[in-house]
């Protein structure tokens, strides 16, 4: 919703749920033996992307346009009713009309073991994301990243609907150098666990407590902000036919350490958000944000960003309009005290159409525009996007590809 990618800060999530991966192996197009593939086939990000500059290290203003195309396999091997192997391999390409140095492979790779058992869910899985995206709130720059995962949940269900849960997973992130220095100066390894309970009720009403730790290292060429973190996660959501809400918290003790520039952290993160869709064709939505994200400004270790927002979709057979509107400030926090050193105010407008052709294809048009008003001028700036998306209908079934989607 906000453009951005989320905070740094993450948890482990849940499994994918079971019908979603049986769905996903028995819809597969080819069969050989008891393996199940579903081809796939991308074009995305295709967009027009005007970015002023927000930090020195990148040196020129940037105005290029960009796409991504890609083509790959999902597989699946369903062993008796409970348990599912999946795999995915997704190579992408990253092409930038002007900025030959963007150019590059980049996709998606993973391998899990997923497991659905009377009275416990088990998942062991491994993935590889290298993907184009805005680096981070601060930095509103299209940068490949990669992110490198590896984890185990298990989840027991000890009375009917309420399940105990618990987890550990390695993170590794990496930015591209080759873009700019600055984009390899948050190169981090992250080891984090988490357990807790969980109540999961057929009347659409699901909630979770958990608490848990991790510890960031970041690498010696990187910037010294290693830090520890202590948080107690809380979450109610609750989903109707025509409404949904749900609430995140989670609070958080983090401390520098390794003579570490962090700082520290003690405060509450989370989100908020309420659905309201009184009709096919109509829907409505608002939400809060308050998340943490490090900085790669000197001087400053981590930003919290702020934003409430609200949008809504209109649609019919000849197409869809939707619209958000979003106002929030990123909060710079300087390293060792933590105080505030800058506070970015934005405002944010999105407005998408989409347009069906002959049931083959529909085709998008997205654009984006947020403007900053900093309390440092030097710092007032204003990123444009304006995109096209293409998704695929009859056209599927004509040329035998698969659906985009991000299901193992």
């Amino acid at each position: 919703t906000l453009g951005d990618r989320g905070g740094d800060f993450g948890n482990l999530g849940q499994m994918p749920p079971r019908d979603q991966l049986v769905e996903a192996a028995d819809e597969a197009r080819w069969r050989a033996g008891p393996l199940r593939l579903e081809p796939w086939l991308g074009l995305e990000q295709a967009s027009f992307v005007d970015n002023q500059r927000v930090v020195d290290e990148i040196e020129d203003d940037e105005s290029d346009f960009t796409a991504t195309v890609g083509a790959g396999l999902r597989g699946y091997v369903k062993s008796g009713s409970k348990v599912v192997w999946a795999a995915h391999a997704l190579p992408e390409y990253v092409w930038w009309q002007d900025a030959d140095e963007k150019r590059g492979l980049a996709g998606r790779y993973g391998a899990g073991l997923f497991g659905y058992f009377n009275r416990f869910q088990l998942e062991l899985s491994i993935r590889s994301e290298e993907r184009q995206r805005f680096f981070s709130p601060e930095v509103q720059v299209l940068s490949r990243l990669e992110e490198r995962t590896a984890r185990g949940l298990l989840e027991l269900e000890v009375v009917r609907n309420l399940w105990l849960y618990g987890g550990a997973a390695t993170e590794e992130t990496e930015g591209d150098e080759e873009d700019a220095p600055i984009f390899a100066s948050l190169d981090r390894e992250t080891d984090r666990w988490e357990a807790g309970v969980r109540l999961r009720s057929p009347r659409g009403l699901s909630a979770s407590l958990g608490y848990g730790e991790a510890e960031t290292r970041f690498d010696a060429d990187a910037r010294t902000l290693s830090n520890d973190e202590e948080f107690v996660r809380l979450a109610v959501a609750w989903r109707e036919d025509r409404w949904g809400a749900s609430v995140g918290a989670e609070y958080r003790e983090i401390e520098g350490i390794e003579a570490s520039n962090f700082g520290s952290f003690d405060d509450v993160t989370g989100e908020a958000d309420v659905l309201w869709r009184p009709s096919e064709r109509f829907s409505a939505f608002a939400f809060l944000r308050r998340d943490l994200n490090y900085s790669v400004a000197a001087g400053n270790a981590f930003l919290l960003s702020e934003a409430v927002g609200l949008g809504g979709r209109l649609s019919n057979d000849r197409g869809a309009l939707q619209m958000r509107f979003v106002r929030g400030e990123d909060e710079l926090r300087t390293t060792i005290d933590s105080v505030t050193s800058r506070i970015d105010e934005f405002d944010e407008i999105g407005v998408g159409i989409s347009a069906p052709i002959r049931r083959l294809l529909t085709v998008g048009l997205d654009v984006y525009y947020r403007d900053y008003q900093s309390n440092d001028p030097e710092f007032d700036r204003d990123v444009t996007r304006i995109g096209v998306s293409v998704e695929l209908g009859e056209v599927i079934d004509k040329l035998q590809v698969g659906r985009r989607g991000d299901r193992w």
